[in-house]
Parts: C-alpha cells; structure tokens; sequence
C-alpha cells in the first residue's frame, strides 16, 4: 500500500514538474 502511495506521488510530482515547465516556457 505504502508502495502504490509512493508511485502515485511520484507520478504527480512528474505530471505537476511538466505543467510549471509548459506554464515558465510560455510565460513572457
């Protein structure tokens, strides 16, 4: 259970670092 908390953190973390590297790269 533990393992399956830190994978989906972990995914989260990837998806939510890509979105603020999408939002800096648009921002002027």
């Amino acid at each position: 259970m533990r393992r399956k908390f830190l994978i989906g953190g972990l995914v989260l973390a990837l998806i939510g670092g890509c979105f603020a590297f999408m939002v800096w790269s648009v921002a002027p």
